[in-house]
C-alpha cells in the first residue's frame, strides 16, 4: 500500500516506526510541544472537533500531517477525556465505512489483510444467493457474495454485530470454512475491526504530566470551547467516569421505598443497582466504561430503566457517556419508548428468552424478563424490612 494511502487510512502505519524514520528519538508529547501553531496540531484539533459536532473531515494533501494529526487527536482526547477518545474511535470507524465503500475490491482485500484478516476477494457475482422476489414480474433478486472470509475471523470480529440477526452465523452463507458475504458486508466489518485496532491504540492514562502537556491540554479545551459550546459540560470532567459495579458496596436497604419507585439521580440508581439482573448491570457497567452499545443494548437498558421509575433526564445522562451520543437523537428515542411520542406505547423490556437469542443474557437466573428480576429483589428487600421492624416493636 503507498504512503499516500496512509492519509486515508492512519491507523494502519506504526506509530513507533513513522516517529523513528521522520523525527528520530522524538515522542509523540515532545512533538506536541514543540510548535503549538504547527499544522498537525490544527489538523488534529480539527479531528477532534469533527467527531464533537458530527461533520465530514477531509483529509489535508500532507500524508505525514495526517498519520501525527490521527495519534495526536486520540492522545489529546485520551488525556482529555475517555468518552471523548472513544467518541473519536466512533466517528473515525464510520468514516473509514465511507471510504471503503467507494474502494476498489483488491484495496479493499489489501487493508482487511493489513488489519490481519483472512479476506479474499472472488471476482465479481461469482456467488450469488436470492434474497427475495421482484413483485413486479416475479423475477429473483440477487446479492453479489464476492469475499469470503474464515469463519474464526468472522465470529472474532463480528461478535459485536452479532446482536443484530442479520449478522449472526447460522444467517450467513457458509461453505469450506468460509463466511460468504458481500461488499457492504466488508466494509462494515473492516469498519469494526478499524473501531476495535483504534480503542486499542487510545494511550492509557498517563501519571505525572508535566506541566507543559497540562497547559497544552487547558489550551486544547479552550480551543475546542469555541466551535462546540457545550463541549465543557459533556466531556471535560473532574474524576474518571465512575463504573456501576464500584457501587454494590452501597446498602440498597437505604432507599426509600414507597408504593413507587422514583430514581432521579445517580446515586440514588447506585443504591438499586444490587437489584437489577445480571444482563442489565452488565450493559450500565459498559456504558458507564464510556463503550459503544449495539441497538439491542440500548433498548434494554433504556426500556428497563424506564420501567423502574428512572427518571428520563438521568437517563439520557448516562447514555451521554456512549462514544456516539447525539442528545437530540438521544432524547427522542427514550422519550418514544417512554410513550411521550409517536404511537404513545410505552414500550417493555426485552424478555429473558429475546436477551438470549440476540446474545445479552449473561446468566442464568431463572425469571421470565429482567422486569420480574428487578421486583423479585425489590420483594425480598421490602420484605427483609418487614420483619426488622416486627422484631424491633
Amino acid at each position: 500500500m503507498s504512503i499516500v494511502s496512509y492519509a486515508k487510512y492512519p491507523f494502519l502505519v506504526r506509530l513507533d516506526d513513522f516517529l523513528r524514520e521522520y523525527y528520530g528519538s522524538l515522542t509523540l508529547e515532545e512533538i506536541i510541544l514543540a510548535n503549538r501553531s504547527a499544522s498537525y496540531i490544527k489538523r488534529a484539533l480539527m479531528r477532534i472537533v469533527a467527531s464533537l459536532k458530527n461533520e465530514i473531515y477531509v483529509e489535508g494533501s500532507s500524508p505525514t500531517d495526517e498519520v501525527l494529526s490521527f495519534y495526536m487527536a486520540l492522545l489529546i482526547s485520551s488525556l482529555i477525556s475517555p468518552s471523548l477518545a472513544k467518541r473519536l474511535a466512533v466517528y473515525e470507524s464510520k468514516r473509514v465505512y465511507d471510504k471503503l465503500m467507494r474502494e476498489s475490491d483488491e484495496a479493499l482485500v489489501s487493508i482487511g489483510r493489513r488489519l490481519g484478516l483472512d479476506l479474499k476477494y472472488l471476482g465479481s457475482c461469482v456467488n450469488t444467493i436470492v434474497t427475495g422476489y421482484s413483485l413486479r414480474d416475479l423475477s429473483p433478486i440477487e446479492v453479489c457474495l464476492d469475499y469470503q472470509i474464515s469463519i474464526p475471523d468472522y465470529l472474532t470480529y463480528g461478535k459485536r454485530l452479532f446482536s443484530d440477526p442479520a449478522w449472526k452465523l447460522t444467517n450467513q452463507v457458509v461453505k469450506g470454512g468460509y463466511v460468504y458475504i458481500d461488499k457492504r458486508k466488508v466494509a462494515r466489518l473492516l469498519s469494526e475491526v478499524v473501531y476495535q485496532k483504534i480503542v486499542s491504540l487510545i494511550p492509557r492514562k498517563l501519571e505525572g504530566l508535566p506541566k507543559e502537556l497540562k497547559e497544552f491540554i487547558d489550551y486544547v479545551k479552550s480551543e475546542i470551547s469555541r466551535e462546540v459550546p457545550d463541549f465543557d459540560k459533556s466531556f471535560i470532567t473532574t474524576r474518571e467516569p465512575q463504573v456501576m459495579i464500584e457501587a454494590m458496596h452501597q446498602e440498597a436497604e437505604s432507599i426509600l421505598i414507597g408504593k413507587e419507585l422514583v430514581i432521579s439521580s445517580e446515586k440514588e440508581l447506585q443504591k438499586v443497582f444490587p437489584l437489577m439482573p445480571p444482563c442489565i448491570k452488565e450493559i450500565l457497567n459498559q456504558l458507564m466504561r464510556c463503550e459503544n452499545l449495539s441497538h439491542h443494548q440500548r433498548f434494554a437498558l433504556a426500556t428497563f430503566l424506564i420501567n423502574i421509575g428512572v427518571d428520563l433526564d438521568l437517563i439520557l445522562e448516562l447514555f451521554s457517556k456512549a462514544p456516539d451520543f447525539n442528545e437530540r437523537i438521544a432524547r427522542y428515542q427514550i422519550e418514544h419508548l417512554a410513550g411521550l411520542r409517536g404511537s404513545r406505547k410505552k414500550y417493555l423490556p426485552y424478555s429473558c428468552a429475546t436477551m438470549r437469542s440476540l446474545g445479552m443474557c449473561v446468566s442464568e437466573c431463572g425469571t421470565k424478563s429482567p422486569l420480574t428480576y428487578f421486583y423479585k429483589e425489590l420483594r425480598k428487600l421490602k420484605k427483609g424490612k418487614s420483619k426488622e421492624k416486627v422484631r424491633s416493636s
